[in-house]
């Protein structure tokens, strides 16, 4: 048979092709001779080269997709908003108090004083408000934060002694009065009394004089610490920490953490805890 006609039945040789991607360009056809000869690999290695890179751009795809293999992509979680806590305007009314407006918002006289500019507008005095004045206030159940109080925290004190010599007489004549009324200016006439009228007038019984004032009687004091009070030493809260700053004063009468003060007009002459009510600093005469 001719040459011609045998070349003309014979098969053509058919070359082993294999997609690759990442070797080159997607979608291009190389001859897997051509990928060997550009790795230095033989042909079953090339196929094992091709074979991966496909691997590895579907685990890129399906981790761009957010499932499947591959490379986890990096996730940002942010915490959810706190929510804003309601902030209320208050006009002061005439016959109020600052602890009946606080107990109607579910917070403490203190924290109404200390919130916000609150403390501007009453006055170092926090016992006494006026009709007219706008206070803000928040409800606790709302999340709300009150701004932190200048007043020290305390530590009830662990009982100590009972009063003895001349402070005895000072803290039976205080723990008498509890009950009477509070009048500012008042020392004792028709039973009636301020802070520093109460502690000036048992003091007296005690013998010791002291001045009229609760900043002069601070002033007039020897510091000591809340967590060593003897019964007789008195409590002071200031708005700055100093004798100047003074705004209220009370006996420590004891046992545990208790004291004797002219509140205010709402509640007259109470006993009181140092842990619900913890002042600013003590002085012993």
């Amino acid at each position: 048979m001719p040459r011609h006609s045998l070349n003309r039945h014979r098969r053509p040789r058919q070359r082993n092709t294999v997609r690759v991607v990442g070797v080159a360009s997607a979608g291009a056809v190389l001859p897997l001779l051509g990928v060997a000869q550009a790795y230095a690999a033989t042909p079953s290695s090339a196929t094992s080269a091709a074979t991966l890179a496909s691997h590895q751009q579907s685990g890129q795809q399906a981790a761009a997709a957010g499932g499947g293999s591959g490379s986890a992509t990096a996730r940002t979680v942010s915490a959810p908003a706190a929510a804003a806590p309601q902030v209320d305007s208050y006009t002061v009314k005439a016959g109020d108090t600052l602890s009946g407006i606080a107990s109607q918002h579910g917070m403490t006289w203190q924290d109404v004083y200390q919130y916000a500019q609150n403390k501007k507008v009453i006055g170092s005095n926090p016992h006494r408000i006026y009709a007219g004045q706008k206070l803000e206030l928040c409800d606790q159940g709302n999340g709300a934060q009150t701004t932190p109080s200048t007043t020290a925290a305390a530590t009830a004190p662990a009982a100590g002694p009972a009063a003895s010599g001349p402070m005895a007489a000072a803290v039976a004549f205080a723990e008498s009065k509890v009950g009477q009324s509070y009048l500012l200016g008042g020392t004792g006439a028709n039973n009636n009394w301020d802070c520093s009228g109460l502690t000036q007038a048992a003091m007296a019984h005690a013998g010791i004089s002291i001045p009229r004032v609760a900043a002069d009687q601070a002033a007039a004091t020897t510091r000591v610490s809340l967590n060593d009070l003897k019964p007789g030493d008195l409590l002071f809260w200031s708005s700055n920490g100093k004798a100047g700053g003074v705004y209220h004063v009370a006996i420590f009468t004891g046992p545990g953490d208790t004291f004797v003060q002219a509140a205010n007009s709402s509640v007259g002459v109470i006993k009181e805890t140092i842990s619900n009510y913890p002042p600013s600093f003590a002085g012993r005469v």
